[in-house]
C-alpha cells in the first residue's frame, strides 16, 4: 500500500507537468501454483484532501501561534460527565502548576470572594437551554499556588444535545490584569488630585496623603515630614485596621519612631528619587545595611511586615518620605507597580508644598497685619505727644499767653517734641531698611572703623536712657579693635543691641559690652541680666516683625532683622546665647577684613 505517495505527471498534449498525491494498493496476482504472474493495481488521486488538510494545519497552527501571542488560555468542560480540560496558558491563569488535577470545583475555589456570585449566576445563565449558551464575563482570579490576584476576561458557548442537555462548553480566558490595572491607576490618580486638592490645611493634607495609598497600593500609609534643617518635624498614620492609630501629631513619640533617622544609610539614595524596598522588617541584616540597629518602633507598632519607602520631592530636594506598610513580609512590587507609587509620591508631595506654602503665605498675611497694626501704634504715639504739645502751644499763643511761660518749662516741653521727632525718624528709617533690604540688600561704604569707639559713641547717645533706668554701661576687653566696615551700619547694629538690653535687661543691673579680635575676628558680646529667653524663640527673634519677650513692649520687631542683615552683609554672623532667669548675650562675629566684594 503507498499512502500519499508523490507523483509527478509528465506534461502531454499541451498539459504542463504537475504534481499529485495518489494512494495506491498493488495486489500481487497468483497462478495456481501460487506463482506470482501479474500485479494488479489500483490507483487514485487525493492531491485535494492533502491540500485540504495542510490548509486545515496550517490554519490551526496559525490560530495557535495567535493564541500564544495573546497568551489565550482555553477550556473544554463536559457537564453530563464533569470532565475538564485546559491548556498550559488556562492553567496559569489559575495559578495551577502542571501536573495538578484541574477540577471544576478547584476552578471555583480561586475566583476572588467579591465575585463568586457573580461568576455562578453567569455560568448557570450558560449552561440554561432557555439561553444562546454564551458565557462572557470579567472577573478576579487568586492563584491557587502562588496567591497571585489576577484579572481574567472569559469567553465561551454551551453546546447542547437533542434532548437540550448541555454537552460541552468550551471556551477561552485571557488575563487582562495590566489593562484593569491601566484603568484603576488612572482613576486612583484622579480621584487622588481631587482628594488632595480639596485642602490646602498642612494637618488636613498630611493626614489624606497617609489615607491615599490605602487599601489601593497598601495595607498602611506612613507619611514623615522633614522641616527646612533636615530633621523629622511630623508624622501621619493612616491604616486598614480599625485597631490601628490614624495620626500621630509632633513631637515625634521616640527618636527610634523616625523613619529618616532609621534610614540614614539610605539618604543617598532617596535623596536621588530612588524608592528603598525592605522585604522582611524583622530581618535584622537588613536593617545593618541602613547603619541601625532595628526597625523603628513604629514600624514594630503597626505590625509592618515589609515596607516600600517613596522620597517625596520638591525642586530636587526630599521634604519627607511615604513608606507602603503591608502587613505580610516580601510583598513584592514589579517595576511597574513602583513606577506608579513614585507618582503618587510625587503627587503626595506637591500637595504637601502647596499645602506649607499656602501656611506660610497665612502666616505671613497674619504677621504682615500684626506689624501694621504694631507700626500703625508705634507712628502714632510720637505723633501723638508733638500734636499735643503744638496744641498747647496754639492755645497759649492765641491767649497771648505764650511769652509768660517760663523759659525753663519752653525748653522742656520743646525737648519732648524732639525726643519723640527723633523717635518717629527712628521708626520710619527701620521701615525704609526693610524696603532697601527687600529690593536687594544693603549698600555697604567698607572703611577702616575701631569697634571699641562704636561702642563708646552708642553709650554716650544711651546715657540718658541708661541714667532713667539706673543701669550702668560697662565696657570691657581690648582697647582698640579695628576692622574693615560701613560705619553707620555698625554703629545701627551696636545701637540696636544696647538698646534691646536696656529695654529688656533687669533695671539696676548691669549691662556689660565686651569687644575683642580672635582668628580674624571682631566679636562683640552684650550681655544683659534679664529674664532670658526660650531656647525655641531664640532663632525666631531675628525674623521680620519678631520681638524678643513681651509683645507689649514698644517697637516694630524689626532691629534684630535687620541687624542681622547688616551682619550678614559683611559676612559675619549674629546669634544668642541665653537661659531662662539667667540673661542674655547677643554676640556679633565680623571678619576684620571686611565683606568680599
Amino acid at each position: 500500500m503507498a499512502n500519499e505517495y508523490p507523483v509527478t505527471m509528465p506534461a502531454a498534449h499541451g498539459r504542463p507537468e504537475r504534481s499529485m498525491f495518489m494512494n495506491a494498493v498493488a495486489q500481487p496476482l497468483r497462478g495456481a501454483s501460487e506463482v506470482v504472474e501479474g500485479v494488479m493495481v489500483m490507483a487514485y488521486e487525493v492531491t485535494d484532501l492533502v491540500a485540504s488538510r495542510d490548509r486545515v494545519h496550517d490554519a490551526e497552527e496559525r490560530l495557535r501561534l495567535a493564541m500564544e501571542a495573546a497568551s489565550i488560555g482555553t477550556f473544554d468542560f463536559n457537564p453530563q460527565t464533569r470532565t475538564l480540560r485546559c491548556d498550559s496558558r488556562y492553567r496559569a491563569l489559575f495559578g495551577i502548576p502542571d501536573g495538578t488535577d484541574v477540577t471544576p470545583e478547584l476552578l471555583a475555589k480561586s475566583i476572588h470572594p467579591d465575585d463568586q456570585a457573580r461568576v455562578q449566576t453567569a455560568v448557570a445563565a450558560a449552561l440554561d437551554p432557555d439561553t444562546d449558551g454564551e458565557f462572557d464575563i470579567d472577573y478576579q482570579i487568586r492563584g491557587v499556588s502562588d496567591g497571585i490576584e489576577r484579572w481574567a476576561h472569559m469567553r465561551g458557548r454551551t453546546f447542547f444535545d437533542e434532548d437540550r442537555k448541555p454537552k460541552r462548553f468550551i471556551g477561552t480566558g485571557i488575563d487582562i490584569t495590566q489593562q484593569r490595572r491601566s484603568v484603576e491607576r488612572l482613576k486612583f490618580l484622579a480621584d487622588s488630585s481631587t482628594t488632595l486638592e480639596a485642602s490646602l490645611d498642612l494637618e488636613t493634607t498630611l493626614q489624606r496623603v497617609a489615607e491615599l495609598p490605602v487599601p489601593f497600593l497598601s495595607d498602611a500609609g506612613l507619611v514623615e515630614l522633614l522641616d527646612d534643617h533636615g530633621a523629622p518635624e511630623r508624622v501621619a498614620i493612616a491604616s486598614a485596621g480599625a485597631d490601628q492609630p490614624t495620626a500621630i501629631k509632633p513631637p515625634l513619640p521616640h527618636e527610634e519612631s523616625s523613619l529618616i533617622k532609621a534610614f540614614a544609610g539610605a539618604l543617598d539614595e532617596l535623596n536621588q528619587g530612588a524608592p528603598v524596598f525592605v522585604p522582611d522588617v524583622a530581618d535584622s541584616r537588613l536593617w545593618e545595611k541602613y547603619g541601625a540597629s532595628g526597625p523603628p518602633q513604629l514600624l514594630s507598632r503597626l505590625g509592618a511586615g515589609s515596607l516600600l519607602l517613596l522620597p517625596m520631592m520638591i525642586r530636587g530636594r526630599v521634604i519627607g518620605v511615604m513608606a507602603l506598610l503591608h502587613m505580610r513580609p516580601s510583598r513584592l512590587y514589579s517595576l511597574e507597580e513602583i513606577a506608579f507609587a513614585q507618582e503618587v509620591a510625587r503627587r503626595a508631595a506637591v500637595a504637601i508644598d502647596n499645602a506649607r506654602l499656602y501656611d506660610q503665605k497665612v502666616a505671613a498675611i497674619s504677621i504682615r497685619d500684626q506689624f501694621l497694626s504694631i507700626a500703625s501704634h508705634e507712628l502714632k504715639t510720637p505723633l501723638t505727644s508733638i500734636t499735643l504739645q503744638l496744641s498747647a502751644f496754639g492755645r497759649l499763643l492765641a491767649s497771648g499767653k505764650l511769652m509768660s511761660i517760663p523759659q525753663e518749662k519752653l525748653k522742656q516741653r520743646l525737648g519732648i517734641m524732639l525726643k519723640q521727632g527723633d523717635r518717629l525718624a527712628s521708626l520710619i528709617e527701620e521701615l525704609l531698611d526693610v524696603s532697601r533690604i527687600s529690593r536687594g540688600g544693603l549698600a555697604l561704604v567698607a572703611a577702616p572703623v575701631d569697634l571699641v569707639e562704636v561702642v563708646r559713641e552708642a553709650f554716650h547717645a544711651l546715657s540718658d536712657e541708661a541714667a532713667k533706668r539706673d543701669v550702668s554701661l560697662e565696657l570691657q576687653g581690648a582697647a582698640q579693635v579695628e576692622g574693615v566696615w560701613d560705619r553707620e551700619r555698625i554703629e545701627q547694629v551696636v545701637l540696636n543691641l544696647v538698646e534691646n538690653a536696656l529695654k529688656y535687661g533687669a533695671p539696676g543691673k548691669p549691662i556689660e559690652v565686651t569687644v575683642k579680635s580672635a582668628d580674624s575676628l571682631a566679636i562683640l558680646r552684650v550681655h544683659d541680666e534679664g529674664s532670658g529667653i526660650a531656647p525655641e524663640d531664640q532663632k525666631r527673634i531675628f525674623e521680620q516683625f519678631e520681638r524678643a519677650v513681651s509683645p507689649n513692649l514698644g517697637g516694630l520687631g524689626l532691629g534684630l532683622w535687620i541687624a542681622r542683615k547688616i551682619v550678614e552683609a559683611h559676612q559675619g554672623r549674629i546669634y544668642v546665647e541665653s537661659r531662662l532667669g539667667a540673661g542674655s548675650t547677643f554676640v556679633v562675629e565680623l571678619p576684620l577684613t571686611g565683606p568680599e566684594t
